[in-house]
């Protein structure tokens, strides 16, 4: 039976999403050219309205130019801190990310399969889910005695809600003749759950969040 399980899994999961129109070279290389023009202008025009200390209802003296900028950067390159604080923030993004996404998609696909589940913890993350993540910098502070903790459950917050909404929207999308062809050849809830439920949708909704998780990264800075 899971021989049959397998070969069911491999033929429909790439009806899960149709494949995008591969455009043309041409077509391409003319869209990445416009996009790296874009940049560009406003690079130049942020390095103008700063240099020449421009007032046009928004103060552009006030900020530094792109020279200025770059030489800054170029100069924390050569220093051990820069690396350092780098090197935290990616252990700070890559633990707050992995909790958030095994807890995450575990959480979706209960709160999509289980009416159980969504009927006592489905209210309660709706609550908390509109709360920026900015606000819950107070309450990391007074709940976590290290300031490491802190930082990692404020990152872990701000991609966990991202992660479980996406998954949970995910699951109940899933085709329902997966989980009849499954349950046809012999296989029980389990089967469904994860040769449907989680591997299905779900994985995909973990490519969305990294912007948003790398925000909440940022919110250290401010304890």
């Amino acid at each position: 039976m899971t021989a049959t399980l397998t070969t069911l899994e491999s033929t429909v999961r790439p009806l899960a999403v149709a494949d995008p129109p591969v455009p043309r070279p041409s077509r391409r290389w003319r869209s990445r050219t416009i996009r790296i023009g874009s940049v560009l202008a406003a690079v130049t025009a942020w390095q103008l309205l700063t240099a020449n200390d421009v007032r046009l209802w928004l103060r552009f003296d006030t900020l530094p130019t792109v020279t200025e900028i770059a030489a800054a950067l170029r100069r924390q390159l050569g220093t051990d801190v820069y690396w350092l604080d780098l090197g935290q923030s990616l252990i700070r993004i890559l633990t707050g990310f992995g909790l958030a996404a095994v807890i995450g998609v575990a959480m979706g696909v209960a709160l999509a399969r289980s009416n159980l589940f969504a009927d006592v913890i489905g209210p309660l993350t709706e609550l908390a889910r509109p709360i920026p993540a900015i606000a819950v910098v107070p309450v990391a502070i007074l709940l976590f005695p290290r300031d490491e903790a802190g930082i990692v459950f404020i990152t872990f917050l701000a991609a966990f809600f991202p992660i479980m909404v996406s998954t949970r929207h995910a699951v109940r999308a899933l085709p329902t003749i997966w989980e009849d062809s499954v349950r046809t050849l012999g296989g029980n809830r389990w089967d469904v759950l994860v040769r449907v439920g989680v591997a299905g949708q779900p994985a995909r909704s973990l490519r969305r969040t990294v912007g948003r998780h790398r925000c909440g990264v940022d919110l250290r800075d401010l304890r």
